[in-house]
């Protein structure tokens, strides 16, 4: 399986992402930076992650981390089996290497993280900030239900689907894919004048890949007991 490399080098810097703690953009292609169509023709690039392995005997060795190949694969997949996706393609700028993600508030809808609407049960605990809880308590199923009861799925793309019913679909997809990264940052409510729905995957790289490193330990604690087999996959530009 193979992927088409967008060059996004010449794309224009609309706005610096504020959320999480990796350098994210905001760019626009050349041709709808004048198009007064608000942030619909904004895509997200993530550069390319690098990571540090120790070694026996001390030694530190980086290494280039696949989250933007395992995203552009999951955002495939989820294509595939009809769960909701934001377009996501493989980008280069200025030889960095990474991907862009298409923007997945509609014109005149709003958009909450979950985090942030989640605030409102007794008890949850917010994902804000670098010391996030590892229990993610207060993000589970009777809380999320609740939250979802009378929502939408994502507007023009699962007919007449309940949210909670699409958020089921993203959890077996997670299944699927070995993603142990289900946190309140990375999916979220659209709200339209009191309308809301759900809106689908935002973020899939914590999944298959790092799942086989997870598998692959010598002993320890694992997030992961079985993964899908690996696809050889190959960028083409």
């Amino acid at each position: 399986m193979s992927f088409s490399v967008v060059d996004v080098t010449d794309w224009p810097l609309m706005a610096e992402e504020p959320v999480g703690a990796d350098v994210k953009e905001w760019i626009c292609p050349p041709r709808a930076e004048a198009l007064a169509d608000g942030r619909e023709n904004w895509w997200l690039y993530k550069p390319a992650k690098s990571g540090i392995r120790k070694m026996r005997g001390g030694l530190e060795l980086s290494f280039r981390r696949m989250d933007d190949v395992v995203e552009r694969l999951v955002c495939e997949l989820a294509r595939l089996v009809g769960v909701p996706a934001a377009d996501v393609e493989l980008a280069s700028r200025s030889g960095v290497e990474g991907m862009i993600s298409r923007n997945v508030t509609p014109r005149g809808w709003e958009f909450q993280s979950a985090d942030i609407v989640l605030a409102g049960f007794p008890g949850y605990e917010s994902c804000a900030g670098e010391d996030r809880p590892r229990r993610r308590v207060g993000h589970n199923l009777d809380n999320i239900r609740e939250l979802l009861r009378d929502a939408g799925g994502p507007p023009g793309n699962c007919g007449n689907w309940s949210a909670f019913d699409v958020f089921v679909g993203l959890l077996t997809l997670d299944a699927w894919v070995a993603n142990t990264d289900r946190h309140a940052f990375n999916w979220a409510v659209l709200d339209r004048d009191g309308q809301e729905a759900f809106e689908g995957l935002l973020d899939a790289m914590c999944t298959t890949l790092i799942a086989l490193h997870d598998l692959r330990k010598q002993g320890g604690a694992r997030n992961s007991t079985t993964a899908v087999t690996s696809l050889p996959l190959r960028a083409a530009s």
